[in-house]
């Protein structure tokens, strides 16, 4: 072993325990009735590290463990083996310390083998780990094959509608008023237009115009956009330029394409046409790793949908984070107004997406019907299975073709009744029995 990598080594050991709580922390109540060992996945920047420190503000306020944070990605992990890492522990602190103490591992992922560093740590130092990862499907494959008893795992999204009241203080009263109304709706508008990763909650100004109050500026948002899409080509492809390159490219054309969602056949040709040489079992595997690192979302066809999908193949990707979307159209629209109106136009493929962000922080398995060239989402719950309808506005001149495209669905899927959420509703319109209505921002909170 280099003795400059041990020196690290052994500053980090004696670093580790050196944590402070921080201001900015978001409240992220999902993780904090879990048990430990846990695993937390999630794209980059949707607030593992956070959530680490959140889960260790809370032992420490109990006083159970002495909590110690490593960062995985530190290169001198990587210059060293598990069991000389668990040996310079050993060598620091007591048994007791150890044994008590609750290891935050962060970015497993930056890690090559880390699945034996985290095996080797539990069975030798200590049962309460914590650990993170941008790769989702690496981390189920270790807890599906390796044995660390009770070892649970939690999937963090981008910041929800409700966390996101909370975070802002504008949380309404449980009856619902009026006021409340007013101001649930003014916060879904504005939490539509900006983004669900923390960071750009946590670093947004307001910034008031004529026609909206956005809340983040274009230079903000640009700046944002490029600097994110760097950091998670980065992570997908961490050496090889060449492979960064068509990883760029399909990232691109992805979030391109999520002003409307775009299916697998469409997606490989838009990006063929910037890298002409990349074949399609190549495209197959970088498209996997994008969706095993969380940032887009796959849906497949529902079976009983077939007879509706002459125009499209039976799979769409949708970009993890509405707030990207927002980004990339208000980078390119500079004045205020063109910017209000492109995005005007994609608020319906906005709602369908913080739809199914919805549904999926559910654990609901998730499929898609068309209806005129409208997604409509199934969700399956065990046996019960309900059908989403997501629109922007609901009103006289679209109601009629709606309750038309819905009767076919039931027929198809069999089901009962179909929900229709909305943003806004004329208010003297009435629905069948077999159609349920309900205003998303106030379904987001359920």
């Amino acid at each position: 072993m280099c003795s400059s990598t041990t020196r690290v080594l052994q500053q980090l050991i004696e670093q580790a325990t050196d944590i402070h709580s921080s201001p900015d922390l978001l409240p992220r109540n999902t993780i904090m009735d879990m048990t430990l060992p846990l695993a937390i996945t999630g794209a980059r920047s949707t607030g593992k590290t956070s959530a680490l420190f959140l889960y260790a503000q809370n032992l420490q306020t109990q006083n159970k463990h002495k909590i110690f944070y490593f960062d995985l990605s530190n290169r001198a992990f990587a210059a060293t083996t598990a069991d000389f890492f668990c040996a310079l522990l050993q060598e620091t602190y007591s048994h007791k310390q150890l044994k008590n103490g609750c290891f935050l591992l962060d970015n497993v992922h930056g890690l090559p083998g880390w699945e034996h560093f985290v095996y080797q740590l539990y069975h030798q130092v200590s049962k309460h780990i914590i650990f993170t990862s941008t790769d989702s499907e690496t981390v189920n494959q270790f807890v599906k094959h390796i044995n660390l008893p009770g070892l649970t795992t939690i999937h963090l999204f981008p910041v929800s509608f409700a966390e996101y009241l909370r975070i802002t203080h504008q949380f309404p009263d449980e009856r619902f008023s009026q006021q409340s109304k007013i101001i649930l709706k003014q916060a879904f508008l504005k939490y539509l237009h900006g983004s669900g990763l923390p960071e750009y909650i946590l670093n947004a100004t307001e910034t008031t115009t004529q026609q909206h109050n956005t809340g983040y500026s274009a230079k903000q948002f640009s700046f944002g956009l490029s600097a994110y899409l760097e950091k998670i080509i980065t992570d997908l492809a961490p050496e090889s330029r060449q492979e960064q390159l068509v990883v760029h490219h399909i990232l691109q054309t992805l979030l391109q394409a999520s002003i409307a969602p775009i299916s697998y056949t469409e997606l490989i040709k838009k990006t063929q046409q910037h890298l002409p040489a990349l074949s399609d079992s190549r495209f197959h595997y970088y498209i996997n790793k994008i969706l095993h690192h969380n940032l887009a979302f796959e849906i497949t066809a529902c079976s009983a949908g077939q007879p509706l999908l002459q125009q499209i193949n039976n799979k769409l990707f949708y970009f993890f984070d509405h707030g990207l979307i927002n980004a990339l159209l208000q980078a390119r629209q500079t004045k205020v107004r063109q910017y209000n109106t492109q995005l005007n136009h994609h608020r319906q493929n906005l709602i369908q997406i913080i739809t199914l962000l919805h549904l999926k922080r559910q654990n609901l398995q998730v499929n898609f019907l068309i209806a005129d060239n409208h997604i409509v989402f199934l969700a399956r719950a065990r046996e019960n299975k309900i059908l989403f309808y997501p629109c922007h506005r609901l009103h006289k001149q679209n109601l009629t073709a709606i309750l038309k495209h819905g009767q076919n669905l039931l027929k198809q899927t069999r089901l009962k009744y179909l929900l229709l959420l909305f943003c806004e509703k004329d208010r003297d319109l009435t629905l069948p029995a077999w159609c349920k209505g309900e205003y998303i921002w106030r379904w987001l909170l359920i």
